[in-house]
């Protein structure tokens, strides 16, 4: 192939620079060097040297507002400084000249970099992702668990396939729920406070072994007596017997203690027993 005139020349330079991805080529190549005659090479270096200009009169660098491969591949091609007529290649010509040769061959890796990183922060926020996803799909697990647990049914568990494992399950969970039980048990129970008024038919009767016979008669679960008394005269010189207790409301019943003292002695020996003060602790 031979180029004759500037025609033909300015047509193979701006095919060259149609088929150029992101600008990278606008210089003619030296495969081109190859087939163009001496005669026209000057032609199409200072055609393609124009098309330079027109792209640096609207941005510092070939490929954009940052150097790169394309400025380090065209300022290869270049032989020497573009003429003065041509201001924004000349000056970029000599920008780029400042940097090393090391530097320049770096912009080409700049974007690479850049697309590295970016690919390792997307896999690392896919990992992390996946691993959420994995520690949800645990817990959801452990929450099915727990639900088949809370849901268990004796009747299953005898069913076609019964075993001594289902046996055992059963018994721990019967040992379970007793437990459970026994704390509710062990739960502060609602009590009250009473004092009792108790009063004999005469002088006859010892109110000092009176109160002794009912600390130790009148015994049931959730009562307690307290072990101080009073004797206050009652009338004709017969005193009265002031004892008081501390009961659980659920167990006890004011009314079962009164029977149980005033039936001592086939109920000859206690004339009357009366609340003189009942309050909720």
């Amino acid at each position: 192939m031979c180029i004759r005139d500037s025609r033909e020349c300015r047509i193979l330079v701006d095919e060259v620079a149609d088929k150029s991805i992101n600008r990278q080529i606008l210089l003619v190549r030296k495969s081109i060097y190859a087939i163009v005659p001496q005669q026209s090479l000057y032609l199409a270096m200072a055609l393609a040297i124009e098309k330079m200009e027109e792209v640096l009169a609207k941005e510092p660098f070939i490929g954009g507002n940052l150097p790169s491969e394309a400025d380090r591949e065209n300022f290869d091609s270049l032989k020497e400084v573009p003429d003065a007529k041509f201001p924004n290649a000349r000056a970029w010509f000599l920008l780029v000249k400042a940097f090393s040769q090391e530097v320049r061959m770096k912009w080409g890796e700049k974007k690479e970099g850049k697309k590295d990183k970016k690919k390792d922060k997307k896999d690392k926020k896919d990992k992390k992702e996946k691993k959420d996803k994995d520690k949800d799909k645990e817990k959801d697990k452990g929450k099915d668990k727990d639900k088949k647990d809370d849901d268990f049914n004796e009747d299953d568990l005898f069913g076609e396939g019964g075993d001594e494992d289902a046996q055992k399950i059963l018994d721990e969970k019967k040992k379970k729920d007793a437990e459970n039980k026994k704390k509710e048990k062990k739960k502060e129970a609602a009590k009250s406070y009473i004092r009792f008024e108790v009063k004999v038919y005469d002088t006859s009767t010892n109110l000092d072994d009176l109160a002794l016979r009912i600390f130790k008669d009148v015994s049931m679960e959730g009562l307690r007596w307290e072990k101080d008394y009073n004797l206050e005269p009652f009338a004709f010189g017969v005193n009265k017997l002031i004892i008081s207790c501390i009961v659980e409301d659920d167990k006890v019943s004011s009314d079962d203690i009164i029977d149980t003292i005033t039936q001592f002695d086939n109920e000859e020996l206690v004339q009357s027993v009366d609340i003189l003060v009942f309050s909720k602790l």
